[in-house]
């Protein structure tokens, strides 16, 4: 588990170099911030759900294209930078639905690669998996928000 948070830690630190380096390479450098949180992940899911060599690699394979995947369509999200006072109701309205689609596309995702998943893990181990990403990406973004201060 310390290992774990040494890796978390260190991809937060790779994270808040992408910042400064956003004007230079920001996608080489979000890319290599992104595979080092993912490849993170894996080694901790794997050790948590004890899979074998077989079962990981196959569980690899598809954690990487539901990663990817799920991933391409968070970073097309970007809130609007629009303050909300100066929004007006037609465009708070087409922002607001433009979240729910986005909420569907996300649903739409975890549940294809439920049924990926199903092919080597059980429902308790998909379960798993999906709240130690869970808890990952909070422990991400709390660590973040403590070196932005």
């Amino acid at each position: 588990m310390k290992r774990f948070y040494t890796l978390i830690v260190s991809i937060v630190l790779i994270l808040s170099s992408v910042a400064m380096n956003a004007q230079q390479k920001p996608d080489i450098a979000y890319l290599k911030a992104r595979k080092a949180f993912v490849d993170a992940q894996l080694v901790e899911i794997k050790e948590k759900l004890g899979l074998d060599e077989i079962r990981g690699k196959k569980f690899e394979f598809i954690y990487r294209r539901y990663a990817m995947e799920y991933d391409n369509n968070r970073r097309a999200l970007r809130a609007p930078k629009n303050p909300t006072d100066s929004l007006s109701d037609a465009v708070a309205e087409q922002i607001i639905l433009e979240q729910i689609a986005d909420g569907r596309k996300f649903l739409e995702i975890r549940e294809k690669y439920y049924y990926e998943f199903k092919k080597i893990l059980t429902p308790r181990e998909i379960y798993r998996v999906f709240k130690i990403e869970q808890e990952n990406h909070r422990k991400l973004m709390q660590e973040y928000k403590k070196r932005k201060e």
